[in-house]
């Protein structure tokens, strides 16, 4: 893109072409202003969708991690892994009706 002004001899057709010239850059500023800030926002938007991705992971991770803990407690207190399943199972049992009970009383509140 050539930087350098049309000639200006002063007459009417002189200011119609630099009032053109400056147009055109201050348009094509203005535009590589909107580029910059969408390609930041894109920036941010993908590295917070990284970092919830990555939190995610640590959330299984905890939950596996205490499940397999609570496993190996559960088979060392009642003597067996048959019981150790038994109750961990009734436990998530619970948890899911109660995560269910909740989530369908906020769609009822979220209804109404």
């Amino acid at each position: 893109m050539d930087k350098s002004l049309p000639p200006d001899d002063g007459s009417l057709l002189g200011q119609l072409r630099r009032l053109l010239h400056d147009g055109i850059d201050y348009a094509a500023s203005a535009l590589r202003l909107l580029q910059a800030q969408a390609a930041s926002l894109a920036l941010s938007s993908a590295a917070f969708l990284v970092l919830v991705f990555f939190g995610a992971l640590a959330g299984i991770t905890a939950f596996v991690l205490l499940s397999v803990a609570l496993g190996i407690w559960l088979t060392h207190l009642t003597g067996g892994a048959m019981g150790a399943l038994l109750i961990l199972g009734g436990i998530y049992i619970i948890l899911a009706l109660a995560a269910g009970g909740a989530a369908l009383r906020w769609l009822k509140r979220l209804n109404s």
